[in-house]
C-alpha cells in the first residue's frame, strides 16, 4: 500500500511539472509514459526497501530510460497506448529498481546540475512543483477511475446518456439527434475519430443501441 501511494505521489508530479496535455501537444512527447515510469520506479524502489542514497540513483536510472511519443494516438487499434501508458513504464521503472538493488550506482542529482532531466525535457512549470506539498497532498486521493472503457473526454457524455436512458426508458427509434458539448481541447481528441474507443459519435451510438459500452461491444459495433 505504501509503495502504491508513493508511486501515485511521484508520477503525477512529473506530469504536472512538465505541463500535462499542453506539454504533450507542444513537444510530441507522451506525458503519460513519462509519469508512469517515475511512478513505477518509485513504487518498485519502495517495495524493495531502497535507502535514501539508492533512491537518488534510482531517479537517475529512471531519467535515462524516460521515453514515449504522442504518436500512440495514431494507432487505430489503440493497443500501443497500453504499452506506452502501462507496460513500458512498468518494465523500465522496475528495471531501475532492480539495477540499484543489485548494487548499481548513478548520478546523485538528476533534477539539477549539468545536463539534468529538466534541462533536457524543458518543463512548462516551475521545478518546485515536483515536491509541492509532498507528504501533505496525496495524489492517490485525487485519482479517477474510468467507468467506461473509452477515452477520458467521453466519460461524462456516456454518463449523461446512461442516466437519461435509465430515467426516461426511451429506445433508439425514439431518437432523432444527439447533441454533445465538450471542451474545445477535448473535442479535438474525440471528434469523429477513426479509433473506435475514442470516437465520441461512435460511442454515443453504441450506448444508445446497447444501453452500455464495453470493450467487446465498442469494436463490434464499429465493424
Amino acid at each position: 500500500m505504501r509503495a502504491v501511494a508513493l508511486g501515485y505521489d511521484i508520477g503525477p508530479r512529473i506530469t504536472i511539472t512538465l505541463g500535462k496535455l499542453q506539454y504533450m501537444m507542444e513537444t510530441h512527447r507522451s506525458t503519460h509514459a513519462l509519469s508512469g515510469i517515475f511512478g513505477s520506479a518509485a513504487a518498485a524502489a519502495c517495495a524493495a526497501g531502497l535507502n535514501t542514497q539508492q533512491m537518488r540513483w534510482l531517479l537517475s536510472w529512471t531519467a535515462q530510460q524516460a521515453s514515449g511519443l504522442a504518436s500512440w494516438q495514431r494507432d487505430t487499434e489503440h493497443v500501443e497506448k497500453a504499452f506506452d501508458f502501462g507496460g513500458m513504464p512498468a518494465r523500465s521503472g522496475i528495471t531501475s529498481a532492480l539495477f540499484v538493488a543489485a548494487g548499481a550506482t548513478g548520478v546523485d542529482d538528476i533534477f539539477s546540475g549539468t545536463d539534468n532531466f529538466l534541462d533536457a525535457f524543458g518543463p512548462k512549470n516551475s521545478p518546485e512543483m515536483l515536491v509541492e506539498k509532498l507528504g501533505e497532498r496525496y495524489e492517490v486521493t485525487r485519482t479517477q477511475i474510468k467507468k467506461w472503457t473509452v477515452g477520458a473526454p467521453i466519460q461524462a457524455p456516456l454518463d449523461a446518456l446512461d442516466t437519461l436512458l435509465k430515467k426516461y426508458k426511451f429506445k433508439p427509434g425514439d431518437v432523432r439527434e444527439i447533441t454533445v458539448k465538450v471542451a474545445t481541447d477535448e473535442a479535438k481528441i474525440v471528434d469523429n475519430r477513426e479509433i473506435s474507443d475514442i470516437s465520441l459519435q461512435h460511442l454515443m451510438a453504441v450506448m444508445l443501441i446497447d444501453g452500455t459500452v464495453t470493450s467487446a461491444r465498442r469494436t463490434i459495433r464499429r465493424a
